[in-house]
């Protein structure tokens, strides 16, 4: 096992140990500090590497085992580990794998567990801080929070002498049990882990508490020294009680081992116990949550591997169908009836005779199961979408529909979903197949061609608007590794395998003068600035050393030129001027040259290993070079070769190097799983690190510098906002291996190859607002209305503008007329049918009280006229709007010294006394029928009002919190009264008899609603919940809503089936109402929204942004046959969802096949467009820039990105 020992148990016990059988062993660049651990096989190690970074080491003995082969068999599995382990969060990383036969043992080097002595320090200093005893802590905390030292973790802050690592065990043994959301959590990273490692043909063999280690608060599958090939002829191992009857070796027996581990995370008790529960189980919170985690656990742990979950990925499902807040039990009831059933007989097809009963109770059953795959596959695709998966959360979304065609209602929602989503991906827009791997990819100057050199030993340009080829195939006579075009796109210079280069004419594909050959391979080629000179690096690693030259070649003639003298070049490049060459090479040298002559133009800049990559600044005053060690990137002076900066520092190898667009940063991406941007001035971080799951294999900054653009080892691509640090766009993932990442020109594609020969053009412009309105002043707010529903009203300064949403022109703009100083139109909508407009301003007082002086006017839209004069009242508090108006609009409540009144519009005079409270009036407004009024005061009382007479009818609810909003049923019998303890009731107005009350938020009730059925109810908690409800039942029809805006605003669409708010960062959400899922990606929009509200219809979307524009979304559904949809989720996901629920990439002629049908049926939808600005219409301007990259599974994509 591996991390043993309880946290309170002080290291030091483990030293005895280290001296019975072995010394301390040798690791290259690592010291060993102490042992932390201790197995059967061998020991744990904290050490120190040549960074200062603390690192754990297992070291395993070959005097541990029988013979020679187990252990060979064991150094085998790690090594098959290692490069799996660094492609998931969820497995502890190892970083080095190594061995001394001399000594007999090998070794792997591991990332460190946090350190469960200072955390558990930590809480309690806070604790006994706060004057209370000393407590837990969330175990899923991240961010370290031990004591500091002098020689502390750098990173974690922990304390080398007293480190004890944080382990699931060490976690029990301090809390017992853990509460039912962590487990849940920590079941759902865990059968994530356990999936990739099964699907890399691998099993764990020992899960047990003491294995899963915490790293920054994440927890991980520790001691995988005992991870082997599933299959393979193996040692019995593992721990008594989690191994199952079987043994362990296969994935169905890792399940075991992790539902065992759960049951005792859960329960507190030991897993010999199983499957008894706790005798205190009604006392604790989550009782509930518990029984159905049961449910899963039962399933992992049943003597029969064959009626235990088949694979990791099916327990995880269950999972998180548990975390949506659905009942799993249910659903294995539902299994297991549909299995009887179809044991049995009575759905089997083809019976001769069918008992009407049976028929109609499998019929049940089959629609049971079905509304369970259903929430399964919706509560994947909300997962995926939340993790960033666009493409995968497609792929759930068109099975939901495919699932649930026939039912129109759920239909329309599912549809409404996908549209959403189609909206926040990137658009396909061409694709291109080769028969071999993609070795480069380029843009032309102008953007308009893309250039492709493959492995199958051709080169290509393919024009990008038709998708037609601009060459026959470029032949070489081994594969071309590069094309470049010239400065001006008339040429293009290629490079291959065989040492030959060719410049090509464009168009047509002409050869042009002799071949220029080289004695190794063409790597990289490139024009000089002005187009008259050709420089081409060739290099060859395959002997026992490297060998490499740079030569510069005539464009005109083919003729050489000169050969620069430095041996063993990597690459090479033009300044931006044309007058000097930097190259690179394995001597552990950059160089910079003469161009005219030559000859060195600055001394040679010696590095501490091979120099990989590098590049001029803009202005080329500068240089960035990166060798292929720790030791990072460095900035010279490319005038005299002096260094600039330090050492540009990271743990881990440094791939890439690139400076921003004004050469005043510098960005790095390493194996470190990090991206960091440089001062290049002072090498100085100029910005936090952007971390990864994965390394980093490129890295660079968008054309205009406000993104930066990254490409992990997990074959993602992801747009970052550089000033923030968060996601600008979804990412794109690719089923390949990418092997170059680069900005297109133009700013507006990316591409991307693999090795399958298959080439990806997308757009990533994003989908364009069907209208946007703007003036010359800030525009806030957006209402629909007018008799048709074609109108807008918006505010704006001192006025409201009315719009004409089909044409995006202004309608007419309300009179403005003087006002004090100091005046904000706070409300300018549409009533009355659309036949009258409401406006209110509020106006501050510089000094004294009241605070807020409000004027409410009714304006009549045949004439623009104001009907009456306006409203006036006061109120100290400027949030507190105190108008309502009534369904006719000629009765206004108004509120002045804290009590209501209801006044007539049309002559600006009181029709009631006030309506008096106890204490200060809270909320008001009229009954459906506009005859009654309901009013809230502090009091705690909501009352009823005769609207004409201001008698008092009655009291609707007396409570014993203060009542903070109410909202009234469309079907008028009800009403909706929240409070500020959190709860909310449902009263009957007839009978003024609470009939539900609702569970509580955790903050005060701040807004309440009823959809527009009336069968539906919503609140909000000041906490930022939302809770929506079965009126019918008072039950939640899905877990709490969070993280909703603190001042959002609420709204149900037209159908009352789709919900709306303004989330936190302006990110607009929708949500399906009755069931509580997102309909809405999770992602920033480019312009924070304000506020937002659908048209009548519910065709359109109208939002009103921060930067004082109306944006106009069409939110209608995506009305293209099932079968369609399926096919382009398959094709923008290169994956299909299997029999057992999980993804099966997708072979090249099937996605060919795919890109084919649905460019025949859509093809405006496959092809790049420029579309210039209508009448009244602005697009939103695509991110500009554009990259491109190739992988080393032949595929390539092309996509841009938005400004």
């Amino acid at each position: 096992m591996i991390y043993e020992g309880p946290a309170a148990q002080n290291a030091a016990e483990f030293a005895p140990l280290a001296s019975e059988r072995h010394g301390s062993p040798q690791v290259p660049d690592h010291e060993l500090w102490r042992r932390i651990g201790a197995g059967s096989y061998g020991a744990v190690w904290l050490a120190r590497n040549i960074m200062g970074t603390y690192r754990a080491v297992k070291v395993i003995y070959r005097d541990t085992f029988d013979s020679q082969r187990p252990y060979e068999r064991e150094f085998a599995g790690i090594q098959k580990f290692e490069p799996v382990s660094r492609s998931h969060e969820s497995q502890v990383n190892v970083l080095q794998v190594g061995r001394n036969d001399d000594a007999g043992y090998f070794y792997y080097v591991m990332e460190l567990a946090d350190d469960s002595n200072a955390e558990c320090g930590m809480q309690n200093a806070e604790s006994r801080e706060a004057g209370g005893p000393d407590t837990g802590y969330s175990i899923l905390d991240t961010g370290s929070k031990g004591p500091t030292s002098s020689i502390q973790h750098p990173l974690s802050g922990i304390h080398p002498d007293t480190y004890v690592p944080k382990t699931l065990r060490s976690e029990l043994q301090r809390r017992r049990r853990l509460p039912f959301d962590e487990c849940l959590r920590i079941s759902l990273s865990l059968t994530t882990a356990l999936e990739h490692l099964h699907r890399h043909g691998l099993v764990h063999r020992d899960i047990k508490p003491s294995n899963v280690i915490f790293v920054n608060g994440r927890p991980k599958l520790a001691d995988i020294g005992l991870v082997a090939e599933v299959g393979k002829t193996m040692s019995f191992v593992g721990t008594e009680g989690f191994v199952p009857p079987e043994g362990p070796g296969t994935p169905q027996a890792d399940l075991y081992s992790l539902g065992k581990v759960l049951y005792e995370i859960s329960t507190g008790k030991d897993r010999l116990e199983f499957p008894e529960w706790p005798t205190d189980l009604e006392a604790i919170p989550d009782e509930h949550g518990l029984i159905e985690l049961n449910e899963v656990l039962v399933k992992a742990c049943l003597t029969d591997p064959r009626q235990r979950y088949q694979s990791a990925a099916a327990m995880h499902a269950d999972l998180l169908l548990l975390q949506s807040g659905k009942s799993v039990k249910r659903l294995h009831s539902l299994e297991r009836r549909l299995a009887l059933a179809t044991r049995i007989g009575i759905v089997a097809i083809g019976l001769a005779v069918l008992a009407a009963a049976g028929y109609y109770s499998a019929r049940r059953t089959e629609r049971a199961v079905t509304k369970q795959l259903v929430r399964l596959s919706v509560a994947n695709g909300q997962h995926l979408m939340d993790e960033g998966d666009v493409f995968g959360a497609l792929l759930w979304f068109t099975e939901t529909l495919r699932l649930e065609q026939g039912n129109p209602e759920r239909e329309a929602i599912n549809r409404m979903r996908i549209a959403w989503l189609l909206r926040q991906c990137p658009k396909l827009r061409q694709s291109w197949f080769h028969d071999g791997p993609i070795n480069r990819l380029e843009f032309s100057p102008n953007g308009q061609w893309l250039a492709v050199a493959s492995d199958e030993g051709v080169a290509r340009v393919w024009d990008i608007a038709s998708g037609q080829a601009v060459t026959p195939p470029l032949h070489h006579s081994k594969g071309a590794l590069c094309a470049s075009f010239s400065p001006d796109g008339t040429r293009l210079v290629t490079g291959s395998r065989d040492g030959m280069a060719q410049i090509w004419a464009l168009p047509g594909g002409k050869p042009m003068g002799a071949p220029m050959e080289h004695r190794w391979p063409g790597w990289f080629a490139e024009f000089s600035p002005d187009g008259q000179q050709v420089l081409i690096a060739s290099y060859d690693t395959s002997g026992e050393r490297p060998v490499g030259e740079a030569k510069v070649w005539d464009a005109a003639t083919s003729a050489p030129v000169m050969t620069l003298a430095q041996a063993f070049v990597r690459r090479a490049f033009f300044s931006p001027d044309g007058r000097r060459i930097l190259t690179m090479g394995a001597d552990k040298t950059a160089r910079i040259w003469n161009a005219s002559t030559g000859q060195p133009a600055t001394p040679v800049m010696l590095h501490p290993a091979d120099v990989r990559d590098g590049s001029f600044s803009a202005d080329g005053q500068r240089v960035v070079t990166v060798c292929a060690d720790a030791a990072g990137a460095r900035v010279w002076n490319a005038l005299t070769g002096e260094p600039i900066t330090p050492a540009l520092a990271h743990e881990n190898r440094v791939r890439h190097a690139k400076f921003s667009p004004d050469g005043k940063q510098v960005i790095t991406a390493s194996d470190e799983r990090v991206v960091r941007v440089w001062d290049a001035g002072t090498g100085q971080l100029a910005m936090l690190p952007i971390r990864h799951k994965r390394p980093v294999r490129d890295a660079s900054f968008t054309v205009d510098g406000r993104f930066i653009m990254t490409r992990g080892e997990d074959q993602v691509i992801r747009l970052w906002d550089r000033s923030s640090g968060e996601l600008a766009m979804p990412e794109i993932k690719s089923s390949g291996p990418i092997t170059r990442v680069l900005p297109c020109r133009d700013g507006r594609w990316m591409a991307f190859g693999g090795r399958d020969g298959g080439i990806r053009l997308w757009d990533l412009s994003g989908e364009q607002p069907a209208l946007l309105l703007e003036d010359s002043v800030r525009l806030e707010g957006a209402s629909y209305g007018g008799l048709d529903g074609r109108l807008i009203i918006t505010r704006a300064g001192d006025s409201a503008l009315v719009w004409n949403v089909q044409t995006g022109q202004l309608a007419f703009r309300l009179p403005t007329r003087p006002s004090p100083p100091g005046g904000r139109m706070r409300v300018a909508v549409f009533a009355g049918g659309g036949r009258r407009i409401l406006t209110i301003w509020s106006f501050s007082s510089p000094s004294g009280q009241p605070a807020v002086r409000w004027e409410a006017s009714v304006w009549d839209t045949v004439g623009l006229k104001e009907i009456g004069p306006p409203l006036v009242t006061a109120t100290s508090v400027e949030y507190f709007l105190p108008y309502c108006y009534g369904p006719d609009l000629n009765r206004a409540i108004v509120v002045t010294n804290q009590q209501a009144q209801v006044w007539d519009v049309r002559t600006g005079l009181p029709l009631t006394p006030p309506l008096q409270h106890a204490g200060s009036h809270v909320y008001s407004c009229f009954s459906v029928d506009g005859r009654q009024v309901f009013t809230v005061g502090r009091d705690n009382t909501a009352e009823l009002w005769n609207a004409e007479t201001g008698e008092k009818v009655g009291v609707m609810l007396k409570y014993s919190s203060i009542l903070t909003c109410l909202s009234i049923n469309p079907n008028g019998r009800q009403i909706i009264v929240g409070a500020a303890d959190g709860s909310a009731h449902i009263v009957d107005i007839k009978a003024r008899k609470t009939v539900v009350s609702l569970l509580k938020h955790s903050g005060g009730v701040r807004q309440v609603l009823f959809n527009h059925d009336g069968k539906r109810a919503l609140t909000v908690g000041a906490d930022g919940s939302v809770g929506i409800w079965d009126v019918a039942t008072g039950q939640l029809v899905a877990p709490f809503l969070k993280n909703i805006s603190g001042e959002t605003i609420l709204h149900f669409g037209q159908s009352g089936s789709v919900l709306s708010a303004i989330g936190q960062e302006g990110a607009l959400q929708l949500w399906d109402a009755r069931t509580g899922d997102s309909i809405t990606p999770h992602f920033k929009w480019p312009v924070p929204a304000a506020e937002g509200e659908f048209s009548p219809d519910g065709r359109h979307l109208a939002v009103s942004c921060s930067d004082g524009k109306i944006r106009i979304w069409e939110s209608v559904k995506d009305e293209r046959p099932v079968a369609d949809l399926i096919l382009l989720a398959e094709l923008y996901a290169e994956h299909r969802i299997d029999a057992q629920g999980g993804f099966t990439p997708l072979s090249n002629a099937a996605l060919s096949n795919a890109w084919q049908t649905l460019r025949q049926r859509y093809p405006g939808q496959f092809k790049p467009t420029q579309r210039e600005p209508e009448a009244g219409l602005r697009q939103l301007r695509p991110w500009n820039s554009g990259f491109y990259g190739s992988h080393r599974d032949g595929s390539s994509r092309l996509t841009a990105a938005r400004r």
